[in-house]
């Protein structure tokens, strides 16, 4: 005899702070938690789907490797604890979600291919071509400003974007020296505040 899912499992009553706020069943469940394991152990990142850190040390690594210049964006929410802490846990993943969306959207238009990776939390990586770095940095933050007019709080959001320029010729290049000079130049562009890039 075949019964429907919803004659088969119970439904979970999902609450948030005591309050319900509705029913999941225990099929629809387990299946969004068999995803969640799927994207886990394919190293993506639960919540955005994009590539996490293996993938993006990976990519460093084959960018390194080919002996060409390429470009590398590290991205930063401002202020996100704040944010987060202002807002609550749900926004700030509404907010992380926007920003992995604009990286995507933004990603479709250079001219050349692009890699986009989450390396956890609000920080994010982008691989471009070097000659595309600035077009792409501009592209995020036009994009960003745009898309967060529909989030709630958007006034307290904003991007700092990290641009290094690699050439591997001119220095030895290690994925630890990538993620040093990108921390570095992060911290020179979070000082200035607000939605702005800076390129190395």
């Amino acid at each position: 005899m075949q019964r429907s899912d919803g004659q088969l499992y119970d439904g979970i009553i999902v609450a948030n702070q005591r309050k319900p706020i509705g029913m999941v069943s225990v099929a629809n469940l387990i299946k969004a938690m068999s995803e969640r394991q799927i994207k886990l152990a394919q190293g993506a990142n639960p919540l955005t789907g994009l590539p996490g850190n293996l993938r993006i040390d990976q990519e460093i690594r084959q960018h390194l490797e080919r002996g060409l210049p390429f470009g590398l964006l590290y991205v930063d929410l401002n202020n996100f604890k704040y944010y987060n802490d202002l807002y609550g846990f749900q926004q700030g993943d509404v907010a992380i979600k926007l920003l992995s969306e604009v990286l995507l959207h933004a990603s479709s238009n250079t001219a050349e291919e692009t890699f986009v990776g989450h390396i956890g939390g609000d920080d994010f990586i982008a691989f471009s071509s070097p000659l595309d770095l600035k077009k792409f940095s501009v592209t995020i933050l036009t994009q960003f400003e745009q898309s967060c007019a529909q989030v709630v709080g958007a006034e307290n959001l904003s991007v700092a974007l990290a641009g290094l320029i690699i050439n591997t010729s001119d220095q030895n290049w290690t994925p630890l020296l990538v993620s040093e000079r990108a921390a570095q130049i992060k911290r020179e562009v979070k000082a200035i505040g607000g939605n702005s890039f800076l390129i190395r």
